[in-house]
């Protein structure tokens, strides 16, 4: 009887160790494998890093964040927490949306010396002198298609196609890898 019920414990012990393998260790939750998405839940993971992505395009190349008149000594101004209330929330959206390397790019953008964000005290101060806003005149509405030129369980590559404010065709072209279990974009897409 002792055996048995010994038996018992370790095969309950090991079936609750593989319920907890895909588990995410820092919230408890179970996470989905990126790699086993299938090409319809990757389109739709996508969508949802391009959305942050334009987000992030515009803070960082047409239109920062508003500023108010509180100015620093380094010549920064405070925003005024409309869109983005902390720079936490700031670095959450880089680094959710955008491979390490990128998001570290952007995060100090257009020069580490003189970055368009700063840190101060955990809110965001802006330098909106330090770039040339660009125009921006590409629709990205939910009538966008998303074709994969090529799939691996760690990469993928694909090509956008929407229109511009003139109705006529656009085209880009995008990347995405895996980095601790998520899909992440590899560059802005613009």
């Amino acid at each position: 009887m002792k055996k048995l019920l010994a038996l018992f414990l370790a095969l309950m012990m090991c079936l609750s160790f593989t319920a907890c393998k895909d588990k995410d260790t820092d919230t408890g939750t179970d996470t989905v494998v990126a790699s086993h998405l299938s090409d319809s839940e990757l389109e739709l993971e996508l969508r949802f890093l391009i959305e942050s992505n334009l987000d992030c395009y515009f803070l960082f190349y047409v239109a920062p964040l508003n500023h108010t008149t509180q100015q620093n000594s380094d010549g920064y101004y405070g925003t005024d927490g409309s869109f983005l209330s902390t720079y936490a929330a700031l670095e959450d959206l880089v680094y959710s949306t955008y491979a390490k390397d990128k998001a570290e790019d952007l995060m100090n953008y257009p020069s580490e010396q003189e970055p368009l964000y700063k840190d101060s005290n955990g809110n965001i101060f802006v330098k909106p002198d330090v770039i040339t806003p660009v125009d921006y005149n590409i629709l990205w509405e939910d009538d966008y298609t998303i074709t994969f030129t090529d799939r691996t369980d760690k990469n993928c590559s694909f090509v956008l196609n929407t229109v511009d404010l003139d109705g006529n065709a656009y085209e880009t072209e995008g990347s995405a890898v895996i980095e601790n279990n998520r899909w992440l974009l590899e560059d802005l897409i613009y």
